[in-house]
């Protein structure tokens, strides 16, 4: 589309929540981008979220409650990903995934027991019980390791989902992993910070900033703890 991330310019400024959960962008104006009343399938997944004993919600490999640990497995999964092709199959597979596929695909890989058609709008929600949002937004968080970052690309919709994968020793910049349409990301190849060439149409990793002229809307962290299990994970 032709207001793409490296086309896109926020008029506005950074989108915030104010204390009574309403987002603003800039200076006090509310933002256009409304919140879903209500998703059966989030309302059922919050009911088993309940229901489950804490001890089903944890790999029984990982430290309890270490948040570091899942963050990496899920980077791992993701940068292991790299080259399937963008594609809206649920449940996604290490194939063909789009980008909020990306994480659904990485947590069920992980033994969570997460809907298969989880998108943008339903993570955002604020109806699923295991994203944590942040009070702000920072250009600089795009590529700590299990952060996702929500963009509306000026739609007045959240629309795209991307998610940090930290740096390696080999990597200049923080990384994200992100699953897009297109070959807008083609030209980032001509920079020294992209390690991994990018690809048409699939999953990339990519240098943070993600777009030199846009900044994620939201951002947020997953608090592994809350989400249930698979049975016999």
């Amino acid at each position: 589309m032709n207001n793409g991330p490296l086309n896109y310019t926020d008029p506005s400024g950074l989108a915030q929540v104010d204390e009574n959960g309403d987002f603003v962008v800039g200076k006090g104006q509310k933002a256009k981008t409304p919140i879903p009343e209500s998703n059966p399938v989030i309302e059922e997944q919050v009911k088993r979220d309940k229901a489950n004993d804490d001890a089903t919600r944890h790999d029984p490999g990982a430290p309890e409650h270490d948040n570091a640990y899942y963050n990496n497995k899920l980077a791992e999964i993701l940068r292991n990903s790299l080259g399937a092709d963008y594609g809206h199959l649920r449940p996604p597979t290490a194939e063909e995934m789009d980008c909020s596929g990306t994480l659904v695909y990485a947590l069920q890989e992980m033994g969570f027991n997460v809907p298969d058609d989880l998108k943008v709008a339903d993570l955002v929600s604020g109806k699923i019980p295991w994203i944590e949002f942040y009070d702000d937004v920072s250009e600089e968080r795009q590529g700590q390791t299990g952060v996702l970052n929500f963009y509306d690309f000026d739609s007045g919709d959240y629309v795209h989902v991307n998610i940090g994968v930290g740096k390696y020793e080999d990597e200049v910049k923080a990384q994200v992993v992100d699953a897009t349409e297109g070959d807008w990301m083609l030209v980032r190849n001509t920079s020294d910070f992209q390690v991994v060439p990018a690809q048409a149409g699939s999953l990339n990793q990519t240098y943070i900033p993600f777009s030199t002229n846009s900044t994620p809307g939201l951002q947020a962290s997953i608090v592994w703890e809350r989400i249930p299990r698979k049975a016999g994970n």
